[in-house]
């Protein structure tokens, strides 16, 4: 896969690509996955001077930059570190189909202090600046928000030249000398807070440009840049009250995106930004650099309390620049001109010829031709009393948040925690305070006109969607307005401003099922009540619309079913950043874009970043400890299942260490075969299948001995094996396959059409068909199959002797006295472990890239030819229309397999397909199987998944009748890279030239069929204990040159 270009801040010292080093047994699959550790916490900082109490993440005001790419998946565990709960919520994110991630009251229990919770989202067909921030308990007031960059995917150009000097990322934001607390406190109070105390950028206080500011002592913010390039500025308005005009002196501002939608091109020479609203400009260097430049940031339709510092101001220096700014600040708008605003938001125009987050242009949904479903005209008031408490309102409710949060009423069908009776206009009745919540469409193309009728601006936001802008105007909507409406170009965004005494109009398609918010950004509005939800629901059964989370939390009237997943979890302190190595990391670059993870130009970078693919997850048992007597250097099956073999065939003490989790790649993907057939007798690898065949069998039996399920806890299924011939000529082949596979000891027997016809009445038989049938063959789930072994090693735990180090990338090895042969452990990206009898390589397809990584210090010269080897499985979810009764692959697929040589150029394709079809333990068609040489891609191609299904469908003649694209709800595709050697065999053993380093890869697809004697092999070596199986074959020495 090819990422997208980098995003320096820049003020950055220097430029380096992230290499990212995979440890896992496992490899990837579609679309990436992205990791973060943050802890939310409190900081002292003085942004106007005064020290005061602000909201950090990592150590950082404002927080980490969140730096993803279209389709990207973020995994992100929140530590909340404040004396009250926290949500995080994504402004701007649409969270498809995952409203359950969107991180507000109505869809999430807060995370209570102390506890931790992770937010798991994908940023489905999305690009654009966003931010997030904490949204419940007026914490926005004391920071906690930082930015959102989704860069486009490679395939999609960007319709402007990227900048050549890179990313700026700015907040500007009012700012209260008074606490988050206070503030809530005086809202609640009936007290207005008033007008700011002053702006900040990027959490820092004005540039002294007057003499009454010079005596205070106000940190300031400065931006370096070089002169004659052009740099991308992503301004948001994180504030929680006031609209801010936007300028840089004698800059032109080159309008090009705001929140997520390319705009049409347009110089600026400032902007009006509303809260919560994020625009994107072009800023070129084309001054002379003599002096420094003023970023200005100054306050609009509000009257400040302390005028000198209502106008935030930070530095734009050239590289060359020779002296201070001068002169006056560059000059704003009138100040209550609302007018000139307005014709400035009618100017933003939607760039309809420019692609985005797909290739087709902007301009493709021709939202001004679609007929109207549903209006709704929502008036905003001031606030008054209701019940005797200040209280806003739309359309006369003021929203009222319930204990228990609507998503989760609504999975558990609990009754009278809402309403679906939002009215579409403003009823001629008293206001009241309710759960009212808007009833909308699936896929029905609603119309909003928001009325202001207060008198100061405010800003909507819709979760969950972008919407077009289509008109506003000063006074009362009708339906007359709509002729002004903007039916071609209306940008698309989230945020909108509807000014005082004014209407704003906005269409939006309900396409994206889910309870979404609906509100006031301006805090004091919202946390007043003016907000509401809107339900979307798909009539039909919607299986790829995400269920609740598995580590969701309950509170309400759910709370008693708050279990322990999402308890306290324990953060180590160690630096959370893959960076540190004195020595260069670490491995094959993908991109520019996996750089380091973008701060802010006025902080230091923090945070880290990590990539997996797959979709499983597991809590941590971590250690203090840093010395084990073995370290495992890969989390997937090779590397578990050694870790379970010294834990339960000796004392030792073991330590696993992962870039990512447990079968999160090629194990994870694949079909979980525990099959003998494809497998020739007398081959090298035959004793090591034959063991593992018997010791994936003995674990089952001792499963079923001890009373306990092995399909339940393995996946488990002792279906046999039929591998088809249709032709006289293979069917010839397998009657002597059949031959050699009963002198070896196993039972089998073949097959005539017939015979073959009453086990699976579902294929195609013919008088040339036959199969060769293996009873005794078996199939495993790998996800339960691992969460099983992981289990099991970390019962260990207790004892001191096993801990995982998911998440930390291996950079180095380490050597006892520096220089000699003997390898005692590993440093990772966070810590050294020290492994006092072994370290063991069993990386899966990185393992190649990353022997050569570790080596390079060694003076050893050795290249392990372990590759990747793509493959694709399709997953049709509870399929109905035949059954298998066991596993079964045509007779092509053992040389399928084995297609490879010592001279093979794996920079050639090599596409090949071969059938194969199981039904997995939850009862999922699983069809494949595809192999081909395109490096580490892992993108799903559609031409191949159709070959497979076409390659199906000539053995099971109900696939002909049955359109791929009827399953196109519930399917999956599976894709994984397999760890190839080109002789076809693993290699298993001690590293020549390094004692105590052993290596152990290079399975392609049988890691799970041969895991466990694998292991049994590594631990016989280890301990020199006599092996059940030679292993002489599978040898470092004379393999790997």
């Amino acid at each position: 896969m090819h990422c997208s270009p980098p995003h320096l801040s820049c003020t950055s010292l220097f430029q380096s690509f992230i290499v990212f080093l995979s440890a896992t047994g496992c490899c990837f699959a579609a679309d990436p996955y992205v990791f973060f550790d943050w802890t939310v916490s409190y900081l002292t900082a003085s942004p106007l001077g005064t020290r005061q109490q602000v909201i950090g993440i990592n150590g950082q005001f404002p927080g980490p930059i969140l730096n993803v790419t279209t389709n990207w998946n973020v995994v992100m565990n929140v530590k909340n570190n404040l004396d009250e709960p926290l949500l995080l919520s994504w402004n701007g994110i649409q969270h498809r189909k995952n409203s359950w991630q969107d991180g507000v009251l109505g869809t999430n229990c807060p995370i209570p202090p102390g506890w931790n919770w992770t937010y798991e989202f994908q940023v489905k067909d999305q690009i654009g600046s966003f931010f997030y921030f904490p949204s419940t308990n007026f914490q926005r007031a004391a920071g906690g928000y930082g930015g959102i960059i989704i860069n486009n995917r490679d395939i999609i150009p960007l319709p402007f030249p990227l900048p050549d000097g890179g990313d700026v990322t700015l907040f500007i934001s009012d700012w209260f000398t008074k606490s988050h607390k206070k503030l809530r406190k005086d809202v609640e109070s009936k007290i207005d807070f008033g007008a700011p105390d002053g702006i900040v950028i990027n959490g820092l206080g004005p540039f002294p440009y007057s003499p009454e500011l010079a005596s205070d002592n106000i940190p300031f913010g400065t931006i370096n840049v070089e002169p004659g390039r052009t740099y991308r500025f992503r301004v948001h308005n994180s504030g929680i009250a006031t609209s801010l005009n936007f300028r840089i002196q004698n800059h032109n501002l080159l309008l090009v995106e705001t929140e997520g939608s390319y705009t049409v091109q347009q110089n600026y020479t400032n902007m009006d930004i509303h809260v919560g609203q994020s625009f994107s400009f072009l800023v070129t260097m084309d001054q002379s650099g003599s002096n420094d430049y003023y970023i200005v940031a100054s306050t609009r339709f509000a009257k400040p309390s302390s005028p000198g510092k209502a106008i935030g101001v930070a530095i734009l220096r050239y590289s060359n620049s020779q002296g201070p700014a001068s002169g006056p600040l560059p000059d704003p708008p009138n100040e209550l001109d609302t007018f000139f605003s307005m014709n400035q938001a009618r100017s933003i125009r939607l760039n309809v010829s420019a692609g985005a987050a797909r290739p087709n242009p902007q301009g493709s949904f021709k939202y001004g031709q679609i007929t109207v479903t549903d209006v709704y005209v929502i008036v905003n008031r001031p606030p008054e009393l209701i019940e005797g408490r200040l209280r806003t309102t739309l359309n006369g409710i003021s929203y009222f948040p319930p204990s228990t949060p609507l998503k989760l009423a609504q999975h558990y069908n609990i009754s009278g925690v809402y309403k679906l009776d939002f009215p579409k206009r403003p009823m001629n009745r008293h206001p009241k305070v309710d759960t009212s919540v808007i009833n909308g469409t699936f896929k029905g193309f609603m119309e909003i006109i928001f009325q202001n009728s207060e008198t100061s601006v405010k800003s909507y936001h819709l979760d969950g969607y972008a919407f077009f802008v289509v008109g506003m105007d000063f006074g009362l909507w009708t339906e007359n307005s709509r002729s002004t409406y903007n039916k071609g170009d209306g940008v698309a965004r989230s945020t909108t401003q509807v000014f005082p005494g004014a209407w704003t109009a906005i269409l939006v398609y309900l396409d994206n099922a889910g309870m979404w918010n609906l509100r006031i950004d301006n805090l004091a509005s919202w946390y007043l009540g003016q907000e509401a939800y809107l339900n979307v629901v798909n009539p039909e059964i919607d299986s790829s619309e995400n269920t609740i989370p598995e580590n969701a939390i309950y509170c309400g009237r759910l709370s008693p079913l708050q279990k322990d997943q999402a308890e306290r979890v324990h953060f180590s302190g160690s630096q959370r950043s893959i960076l540190v190595t004195s020595r260069g990391i670490l491995l094959a670059v993908f991109s520019p874009s996996f750089l380091a993870s973008q701060s802010s130009p006025f902080s230091s970078p923090a945070q880290t970043r990590r990539i997996r693919h797959g979709a499983s997850r597991s809590l941590r048992v971590t250690a203090s400890r840093s010395s084990f007597d073995v370290v495992v250097v890969g989390g997937g099956i090779i590397g578990l299942t050694i870790a379970r073999q010294f834990l339960t065939g000796s004392d030792l003490s073991v330590a696993v260490v992962d870039k990512a989790v447990p079968c999160s790649g090629a194990t994870g993907a694949g079909q979980g075969y525990i099959w003998m057939t494809h497998k020739k007798p007398g081959s090298d690898i035959w004793d090591l299948a034959m063991r593992s065949h018997q010791l994936w069998h003995n674990l089952a039996e001792s499963l079923n001995d001890e009373g306990l399920d092995p399909q339940e806890l393995l996946g488990w299924k002792k279906t046999g094996s039929l591998m088809i011939g249709k032709t006289s000529q293979e069917c010839a082949t397998l009657k002597q396959k059949v031959h050699e596979l009963s002198e070896a000891g196993l039972r089998t027997e073949y097959l005539s059409s017939a015979d073959l016809f009453r086990k699976e009445p579902a294929i195609l038989v013919d008088d040339h068909t036959g199969a060769a049938f293996l009873p005794d063959d078996s199939q495993l789930d790998a996800h339960r199959a691992v969460a099983y072994i992981e289990k099991g090693n970390r019962e260990f735990a207790r004892e001191g002797r096993y801990a995982e180090f998911y998440h930390e990338p291996v950079t180095g090895l380490i050597r006892s006295d520096g220089g000699s042969k003997e390898v005692t452990g590993v440093q990772t990206s966070k810590r050294n472990l020290y492994g006092k009898k072994a370290t063991i390589v069993a990386a899966g397809c990185w393992s190649g890239s990353l022997m050569h990584e570790l080596l390079k210090d060694c003076n050893i010269s050795m290249d392990v030819p372990v590759k990747p080897r793509k493959g694709h499985l399709l997953v049709v979810e509870n399929f109905d229309s035949f059954h298998l009764n066991h596993g079964i692959m045509e007779a092509g697929y053992a040389d399928h397999q084995s297609a490879s040589s010592p001279g093979l150029d794996v920079e050639e394709r090599m596409l090949s397909i071969s059938m194969t079809a199981t039904i997995d333990a939850t009862g999922n068609l699983v069809l494949g199987s595809s192999r081909e040489f395109v490096g580490f891609d892992t993108e799903a191609d559609e031409t191949i998944i159709r070959c497979i299904w076409e390659r199906a469908a000539e053995f099971f003649p109900k696939l002909r009748d049955i359109s791929l694209e009827s399953f196109i709800r519930n399917r999956k595709v599976r894709v994984g890279l397999r760890p190839y050697m080109p002789d076809g065999k693993p290699v298993i053993g001690s590293v020549p030239g390094l004692q105590n380093l052993y290596l152990a890869a290079g399975h392609e697809g049988g890691g799970l069929s041969m895991a466990l004697g694998t292991a049994e092999m590594v631990s016989d070596m280890v301990l020199e204990k006599p092996s059940q199986v030679d292993s002489s074959a599978f040898g470092v020495k004379g393999r790997c040159c």
